[in-house]
């Protein structure tokens, strides 16, 4: 093949060694089009907060570049990417986006020259099939392909199950807007029932707004704990040793989250609130168990409990596993050998 001059522009958070859903993406998509035959050159957003030379740094690789791939959020899609797009006709080089979340469609309600640049690139590749849609209808996109998140990971996970125990877990970043609060409702719950058949485990970083939160809420059960942040080789291996994950979100535009996709590589199904994309990711009552999206409390209590059917708990891992072969590295790279 070819190798091409490539740059990736987006938050790998090499400095600040943060590692949640856009920084992984990211790294993801780097290491993806790097195994795919290319070179591979990065630009990690991040430094703008701390290099002094940052932008003339930026100049110079993209000078050099032949494809420039951006995955912005809302800061780097407002503010960088219309310097990107207007650099293209100068240093003459072929602009992507991978959209990070399913929130571009709502972005681009008050941008209407992103609008008109965007529809103007390469390629967008689209996260999830309905923002796809969504950009088609709402604003008459074309260049748009189904790129969806992604893991590299190939594992084969062993069943673990402890009759009348069930264990839980939380893997995520820990913010309030993820759910906590309807997690902690079914904390209270079970402490007022003296019950000590239910053990959940948070991992993940904690977001310094609602640290001192998590970490109040956590001391009240003593059947709850907090794991910290799991190194991406072990991941597998620590998931699959939890019946099920906990993902009650409070984000209506989560797009494919990626500690969903670890859950089904571990095997283990996923208690999510349905959110915009959720039935896409989710099979109710498959690989998972979808509740409201609002007023859900008593919703979470039933769909936890409703696990210890054994029958149903162990249907659910295996067809979580199958699903997440839809969701690995070799998959992506047939949607991308076209464009790289």
């Amino acid at each position: 093949m070819k190798k091409d001059n490539i740059l990736i522009i987006g938050y790998f958070g090499k400095r600040s060694k943060i590692l949640e859903g856009q920084s992984v993406k990211t790294r993801n998509i780097s290491h993806l089009l790097k195994e795919m035959g290319n070179h591979v050159s990065e630009f990690d957003t991040e430094s703008f907060r701390y290099d002094t030379f940052a932008v003339i740094k930026l100049l110079n690789l993209l000078l050099r570049a032949k494809r420039v791939c951006i995955l912005p959020a809302f800061n780097n899609l407002k503010w960088i990417f219309p310097f990107i797009y207007i650099l293209s006709f100068v240093f003459r080089y072929k602009l992507y986006v991978f959209t990070i979340g399913g929130r571009l469609h709502i972005y681009l309600k008050t941008l209407p020259l992103h609008r008109y640049m965007l529809k103007h690139i390469e390629r967008i590749f689209n996260e999830t099939q309905l923002l796809e849609k969504e950009l088609r209808e709402l604003y008459g996109f074309k260049n748009l392909t189904y790129c969806p998140n992604f893991k590299f990971a190939i594992y084969n996970p062993t069943i673990h199950h402890t009759p009348e125990k069930l264990n839980l877990v939380f893997f995520a970043r820990i913010i309030a807007e993820k759910g906590l609060d309807v997690i902690f409702n079914y904390c209270k719950y079970l402490k007022g029932q003296n019950r000590t058949d239910v053990h959940i485990d948070f991992y993940g970083m904690i977001d310094s707004k609602d640290k001192e939160y998590f970490e109040r809420e956590i001391k009240l059960y003593p059947f709850v704990m907090y794991g910290g942040v799991i190194q991406q080789d072990v991941i597998p291996k620590i998931l699959e040793k939890y019946d099920a994950m906990l993902f009650p979100t409070h984000y209506p535009t989560e797009g494919i989250p990626g500690s969903i996709l670890d859950a089904y590589i571990a095997g283990i199904p996923v208690i999510a609130s349905n959110w915009v994309y959720a039935t896409e990711l989710i099979d109710d009552r498959k690989t998972g168990i979808i509740i409201p999206f609002e007023n859900n409390e008593q919703f979470f209590i039933e769909a936890c409990e409703s696990l210890a059917d054994e029958d149903l708990l162990n249907t659910l891992k295996k067809n979580a596993y199958k699903k997440g072969l839809e969701y690995r590295a070799d998959n992506v790279k047939k949607i991308l050998k076209d464009f790289f």
